[in-house]
């Protein structure tokens, strides 16, 4: 790395605007904490991808065992209730309410069916949040 060499590039800058997270390692023991990262940003919020720069000095290095170092997610911090009672009162005086699901919404559709059910208000998806709910549902809109 930083050789100059012909065939370098920096992959790093290239992939950063394309990924959750793009990160070049430096030090052999950083491979359990980045590893650990990347699934965690992986699955959390929105779905995508993430870029590890793995050099071949890094795949070469023995990794000394005791010292892995795993990611922590930061807290989980909840939504504040009376933001929740805003929001049911705001659904609640619509006169035609209506869910467009977008690809946000994937990792959380149990959530949105049990709003769906209880609330029973019409939705529709976008092509990439399809799936969602059934598109077979009978509030789902064509």
């Amino acid at each position: 790395m930083n050789s100059e060499a012909f065939q370098e590039a920096p992959s790093v800058a290239l992939t950063q605007p394309i990924t959750k997270w793009s990160h070049c390692l430096t030090k052999s023991n950083e491979v359990d904490y980045c590893m650990d990262k990347a699934f965690k940003i992986i699955k959390e919020g929105r779905p995508g991808v993430v870029h590890l720069d793995l050099p071949k000095n890094i795949l070469t290095e023995d990794i000394n065992e005791s010292s892995k170092s795993l990611y922590r997610s930061p807290a989980f911090t909840e939504i504040d209730s009376t933001l929740i009672n805003d929001i049911i009162v705001c659904i609640n005086n619509a006169t035609r309410p209506i869910i467009i699901l977008g690809k946000g919404a994937n990792h959380c559709s149990d959530l949105i069916k049990k709003l769906i059910d209880k609330f029973q208000i019409p939705f529709t998806t976008t092509i990439h949040a399809m799936g969602i709910v059934e598109e077979t549902h009978y509030l789902a809109l064509k």
